[in-house]
């Protein structure tokens, strides 16, 4: 067993307060959870949940906060999403020195997800190159971003013409074309294994990569 830390973000109902929502996620089984509710109609609750695997750690809370706040919408699963600080400060660097090896190494580091004046990388990614380089990687750390990505990459909303897959352990991508879509984005990293899982704990009556695709790219 592991202490998995993660932070899971929800929608909820403007009109519920927060000696009601703390009754009923402390009796869902919730209680090893700090909670936030500075945002109006946002719900954040940080964990700090023992088992056996991140995934296990990670799917059992979303479960609880369903059941105990049935109106709850998921929003956003973290550790995902880091900056040049967020990594400076893991690997303590500083911010100068960590976009210097960012940009030394810009073959093999991995691709932001998101890039600008502040670009964004999925921490999952950034710790498996730093692995490959030696570093010291906390091993439940990587455990859990890896699941979190894959909750927030099975949980996108967006309209779509093209979904890009990648399957874990290979560097190649599946591109799936879908007709009668005409939005021009695209879902990036869509790792198999987790669509498919939480797809099916949302109830998604799929089974193929083309079915999760059809319906990722529909739901909006």
């Amino acid at each position: 067993m592991s202490a998995y830390e993660f932070t899971l973000k929800f929608a909820i109902p403007e009109g519920l307060d927060r000696q009601t929502l703390e009754g009923r996620l402390f009796e869902g089984g919730c209680d090893d959870a700090l909670i936030g509710t500075g945002q109006k109609g946002r719900l954040a609750l940080s964990f700090v949940r023992e088992a056996g695997a991140a995934r296990e750690a990670v799917g059992s809370a979303i479960r609880d906060v369903r059941n105990a706040i049935p109106e709850a919408r998921l929003v956003e699963a973290a550790p995902d999403l880091v900056g040049v600080t967020d990594m400076a400060d893991l690997f303590e660097f500083s911010r100068q020195n960590m976009r210097k090896l960012v940009q030394t190494h810009r073959d093999s580091f991995p691709l932001p997800l998101h890039e600008g004046h502040s670009s964004l990388w999925h921490l999952a990614d950034v710790l498996e190159w730093f692995d490959r380089q030696g570093r010291t990687v906390d091993p439940t750390l990587h455990e859990v971003a890896r699941e979190s990505m894959q909750v927030n990459v099975a949980r996108e909303p967006r309209g779509c013409d093209v979904l890009t897959m990648r399957w874990p352990g290979s560097g190649s991508a599946r591109h799936v074309r879908l007709t009668g879509r005409d939005t021009g984005s695209s879902l990036q990293h869509g790792w198999l294994d987790g669509v498919g899982r939480y797809g099916g704990e949302m109830g998604w009556p799929v089974r193929s990569p083309l079915e999760i695709a059809a319906l990722l790219c529909s739901w909006r």
